[in-house]
Formats: C-alpha cells, structure tokens, sequence
C-alpha cells in the first residue's frame, strides 16, 4: 500500500513539474518571438541597434517588449520608443 502510494505522489510531481516546464517554455517562446519582432521592427525604422538597446531588449518581460512594439508606430527616434 505504501509503495502504491509513493507511486502516485511520484506521478503527480512528475505530472506538475511537466506542466510547470510547459508553462515556462511557452513564456520564453513568446518573450523570444516578441523580441525578435521589435528588433525587426526598430532596426528597419531606425537602422542598426546599439548594444545596449539589445541588452535593454533582451532583459525585458513580454509586457515591456509589447509597449514598446506599440510605440514604433508613433516614434520618430529610438529615445521615443524606450522612454
């Protein structure tokens, strides 16, 4: 019976660490994808980034990288999209 149980709480964290893995790697795809989309963006608006526009990029969540994907439509210099 003990064993049994061992068993089922090893499939349930086995279970959870699945999802929880799932869930995670789905946010970075997005957050990935959501970068490359404004770097596209600026680059062909702007020209070639500066480095620390890219470091700037690459540590920011997806809702900062959404806002600032927004704000290339009305920016008329890089400072207007990352102020």
């Amino acid at each position: 019976m003990a064993q049994n149980m061992a068993e089922i709480w090893k499939e349930q964290y086995r279970q959870r660490f699945l999802q929880e893995g799932r869930l995670e790697g789905r946010q970075e795809g997005r957050q990935e994808g959501e970068f490359g989309m404004l770097s596209r963006l600026l680059t062909r608006r702007f020209g070639a980034l500066p480095e620390a526009v890219v470091a700037r990029m690459r540590s920011a969540d997806s809702e900062q990288l959404e806002l600032w994907g927004e704000r290339v439509l009305d920016a008329s210099s890089l400072d207007d999209v990352f102020r």
